[in-house]
């Protein structure tokens, strides 16, 4: 799981061969004068529950560099309510370390290297990852990927 505001979850089934993803459930609000994207926790449970997960893997977050004091607040926080719902509904759940996974996945450092990446272990499901907003998708995707290689 790619647990940023456009991050995602992502089922795979490598019996089937079926690739399930959902884009992070957002909600728009209005503070003052601006509108903005918070995660939306309540979507959040009701996906896990239809689901029925029983261990979560989630990418560990770090601040970027250049990246805005808000939005690494924004961050913290998406991950702050990911963690508080995995306790509420008593799902395990294991961080992993972004440069050890991306580089077990054979990712590329530039911006598109994740969305090729899951385009080509997923070629039947490359129109999830189409989008060069799909990113958080194809991190989804690749984790969910290796892990049922483990």
């Amino acid at each position: 799981m790619d647990p940023g505001r456009a991050g995602a979850f992502a089922f795979w089934d490598p019996g089937t061969g079926t690739l399930l993803t959902h884009d992070m459930p957002t909600l728009r609000v209005r503070r003052g004068k601006t509108v903005r994207t918070i995660v939306d926790e309540h979507s959040i449970v009701r996906l896990l529950r239809a689901y029925r997960i029983t261990h979560a893997y989630v990418e560990s977050p770090h601040a970027m560099p250049k990246q805005g004091i808000a939005s690494a607040f924004m961050f913290g926080v998406s991950l702050g309510i990911l963690r508080g719902i995995f306790a509420a509904l008593e799902i395990p759940f294991t961080m992993l370390d972004p440069a050890g996974w991306m580089k077990q996945a054979g990712i590329t450092h530039d911006p598109d290297g994740a969305r090729r990446r899951a385009m080509q272990i997923f070629p039947r499901h490359s129109h999830l990852f189409s989008r060069r907003k799909d990113d958080g998708r194809a991190d989804a995707a690749l984790l969910a990927y290796l892990l049922s290689q483990v």
